[in-house]
């Protein structure tokens, strides 16, 4: 449940698909899932923003309803059919979390999850974010002045607002109080 509202929050593109595995710590353990990792296209971090119909941009979805939309045309535009069918590969793998997200004691363990490490933690992670701007601006400010693009304080600004706004989209799916969403166009 941590892992998939990790990479549900986080709209992580290959967070089902090609960046995680399961493990056990011993026999009897249970099965884990993660580390979370791959996180270089996540929140809204992609050059594309219509994919399989949708936009992935928008704060307003669910990453994990994604594999079954993705068609093998896709697959085959990237090469990535042949002697490994990476297409089966993911419907499969992908298919281990929309199945999960289907039985209704995984979904009130997500809910469970939700309430416990992110309810109520909008501000925090926004004050994560400007406290790690400071940090990393000077790095910004000399990439512009490598590469001639001023880009960093706009980031800062639409992530500071996807975040909000995903915050909005989660608390709507998991919690009693619907809360009025106004979300990208």
């Amino acid at each position: 449940a941590k892992y998939y509202l990790l990479s549900e929050f986080s709209v992580n593109p290959d967070a089902y698909w090609t960046s995680f595995f399961f493990y056990k710590d011993g026999y009897n353990d249970k099965i884990h899932a993660g580390p979370g990792w791959d996180f270089d296209l996540a929140f809204a971090n992609r050059s594309w923003g219509n994919w399989m119909g949708e936009n992935y941009y928008s704060p307003a979805q669910s990453m994990i309803r994604k594999g079954e939309l993705l068609p093998r045309e896709a697959y085959e535009e990237m090469g990535l059919i042949g002697e490994m069918d990476w297409y089966e590969m993911s419907l499969s793998i992908s298919r281990i979390f929309y199945d999960l997200m289907e039985m209704p004691e995984f979904q009130e363990k997500v809910k469970e999850v939700f309430n416990k490490y992110l309810q109520g933690k909008a501000s925090e992670l926004e004050t994560t974010i400007k406290k790690d701007e400071k940090i990393i601006s000077k790095v910004a400010k000399a990439n512009s002045d490598v590469w001639g693009k001023e880009w960093f304080e706009s980031e800062i600004s639409d992530l500071t607002e996807w975040v909000r706004q995903r915050f909005i989209y989660f608390e709507n799916m998991y919690l009693d109080s619907v809360k009025e969403i106004d979300y990208f166009k």
